[in-house]
Formats: C-alpha cells, sequence, structure tokens
C-alpha cells in the first residue's frame, strides 16, 4: 500500500536538496503569511498530484497521478488525505494542524492506522514562522502495523519565497522549505541488522491558501523521485 500515500509524504518529508530548481526568487526578506496559510488543509479539498519515482530496492517505481479528498479525522483539527481509488484498500497521511500523526488505511470505509509517529510529530512548519533561514529540527519513531519501527532524524530550513510554474500555471509567494533526514528501519526478523539510509535530501514547496504544490527528492545526490500538483479545489 506505500504507493498510495508515498506522494504526501514524499512533498512534505523530502524534495530536492539545496536550492531552489523550480522557480524564481522572490525579495531576500519577503513577508512571511501565518503558517495555515501555506498548509490549509481545509476539509472537502481535492488535491491531485503526478508522482514519479525511480525504480530502487527500498522504492517501487511509480508514474500515475494520484488524487486525493481532504477529509475529517476524528478529535481536534485531525485530517486524512484519503486516497481515491478503486481498489477496494487505500491509504494516505494524517495531520493535526501543522503536525504530521502518520498514514492510515481505509477498506470498504473503515479506517485503521497503517504508519503512527509514537513519539514526537514531525512539522510540516513550526506554528510561528520567524522568518527566512529559520531551522526546525526532527527525530521521532513511526510504528508501522506489523509492529515494526523506524526512525527519522533532520532537519528543515525556511530556505526562501518563490514564484513556482507547474505546467500552465504559476504559483506566487511559495515558500520553499529546504530539508534533510536519515532513516533507520528495524526489520525484526531474526537476526537481521536494521537497514540505514544515510541521508535524503530535498525541497518542498508550499503555496499561500493551496498547500504543497512541487516536492523532489534525492538519496546520495541521485533524483528519486518528484511529486508535481495537477489541480487543487473544493469540492
Amino acid at each position: 500500500m506505500r504507493k498510495h500515500w508515498i506522494a504526501l509524504v514524499l512533498v512534505l518529508l523530502t524534495g530536492c536538496g539545496g536550492g531552489g530548481g523550480g522557480g524564481n526568487a522572490a525579495p531576500q526578506e519577503p513577508e512571511l503569511l501565518a503558517a495555515t496559510r501555506y498548509f490549509p488543509s481545509r476539509i472537502g479539498s481535492r488535491y491531485t498530484y503526478h508522482l514519479a519515482t525511480l525504480q530502487l530496492p527500498f522504492l517501487p517505481g511509480e508514474d500515475e497521478d494520484l488524487t486525493y479528498d481532504v477529509e475529517p479525522q476524528l478529535g481536534g483539527t485531525r485530517q486524512y488525505y484519503n486516497l481515491q481509488d478503486t481498489d477496494g484498500a487505500t491509504s494516505g497521511p494524517k495531520f493535526d494542524g501543522l503536525l504530521m500523526l502518520g498514514c492510515d488505511e481505509e477498506i470498504a470505509g473503515f479506517t485503521t492506522p497503517e504508519m503512527d509517529f509514537v513519539s514526537a510529530k514531525p512539522e510540516v512548519l513550526p506554528a510561528t514562522l520567524s522568518g527566512l533561514g529559520q531551522v526546525w529540527f526532527t527525530n521521532v519513531t513511526a510504528r508501522r502495523d506489523n509492529g515494526r519501527l523506524f526512525e527519522l532524524q533532520g532537519s528543515s530550513l525556511l530556505a526562501a519565497v518563490e514564484d513556482l510554474a507547474l505546467g500552465g500555471s504559476t504559483f506566487q509567494d511559495c515558500l520553499r522549505v529546504d530539508v534533510q533526514f536519515s532513516y533507520r528501519f528495524f526489520r525484526g526478523v531474526g537476526t537481521l541488522p536494521a537497514l540505514d539510509i544515510p541521508l535524503v535530501t530535498g525541497s518542498y514547496w508550499l503555496a499561500p491558501d493551496i498547500g504543497p504544490v512541487r516536492g523532489v527528492a534525492r538519496v546520495a545526490g541521485v533524483t528519486v523521485g518528484e511529486v508535481r500538483l495537477v489541480s487543487a479545489f473544493t469540492l
């Protein structure tokens, strides 16, 4: 089921490392909006992304469009990005405001956890944006539905405000976040050692009042995936 939620995870936790590569930089010190303007996650929104990834041992190759409907979850401001598919069992990431909680799986209308962060929750953005150059750190443990754990450690940098051209559309004043993460998967089978992925670098772009519009990921300097927004609207 991983392909069903990897698009949003790729957008928000990985990207194209170190620099823009996707737009024209706005003035050096632009005025930033409230964090929730860059990640509104309005209930009833529909996002369609084109996902393209390389075929790798730990990442199946994909080249397809994925459509998510933002649906409510019980409690607080939680949202579930539910993949619209016809295979009877789909999954997507879940959020509480600016915090990523994990990923849920839906089968025949019933939602169950597929992966949950069991320590701190990763931040899409800090609740208060202090300006370009702001850095925040991620050190979390996640548990899959089979009980296996993995760790994610890294940092995110509020890098730039850029205008981003995607297809026939231009998204103005997008907030670019540059990230770098390392992963450790605890395979939990006999004496198999943990699997370490030393460094994933990247960026993701968040458009005001829309949300995630692009993400590109690299492992060891090699581009392994890209996500681009195809369309976004409220149902």
